[in-house]
């Protein structure tokens, strides 16, 4: 009987540690399990983080270039308005004076320290009320086309009067764009012609 209780304790015992060795190999099964998924995890997370930064550089890099083409775009421009031999000035909606480049000042003598308004320029411009009065009318009858061509007496800010000619565009956002060219000295071209043609039929 002794016997036989020690070889049943003795297989209880080896039955014991082999269920409990069987619990530890699936313990160290689904540890060995969880950390391949924690490192497969890891290395999406690296790749993802690694991908969002390469992104994020190509897009800053795209928008510096672009930035960078904007700007000499814009330089570009600046250049053409202020060594154009034309005149330029921007005015806004509500008549207030934007913009004028270096050929509005060589032609007029007025600057945008003379204009606040558009009222400043045709007052500066044409002092006489009623060629004003005339000018004003002659702007207004034109205000509803794309594209206006005037041609008036100037008086410059040096008091010399010159003949001007105008383009005007009225842009779709109310804004009102004119170049103006010194027209002078074809204006009296034309009318040392016009007064050779008098004298030789008389």
């Amino acid at each position: 009987n002794a016997y036989q209780k020690a070889r049943l304790v003795n297989r209880e015992s080896r039955m014991g540690a082999q269920t409990k060795l069987i619990e530890q190999q699936k313990r160290l099964g689904h540890f060995i399990t969880n950390a391949n998924l924690l490192f497969i995890l890891t290395i999406i997370i690296t790749f993802g983080m690694v991908f969002l930064l390469i992104r994020q550089y190509a897009l800053r890099l795209r928008e510096s270039k672009a930035q960078s083409e904007l700007r000499d775009q814009r330089d570009l421009l600046s250049v053409l308005f202020e060594n154009v031999s034309l005149g330029i000035t921007l005015w806004g909606k509500t008549d207030n004076f934007l913009f004028s480049n270096n050929g509005f000042t060589e032609i007029t003598g007025y600057s945008k320290n003379d204009l606040q308004t558009l009222g400043d320029w045709f007052s500066l411009a044409y002092p006489d009320r009623e060629y004003r009065n005339k000018v004003l009318n002659d702007w207004k009858d034109s205000s509803n086309k794309k594209e206006a061509i005037h041609q008036f007496k100037v008086v410059c800010k040096s008091g010399e009067m010159k003949d001007i000619e105008y383009r005007g565009a009225f842009l779709k956002d109310g804004r009102l764009l004119v170049t103006m060219s010194d027209t002078t000295w074809r204006v009296k071209a034309e009318e040392e012609k016009t007064n050779a043609q008098k004298l030789v039929a008389e």
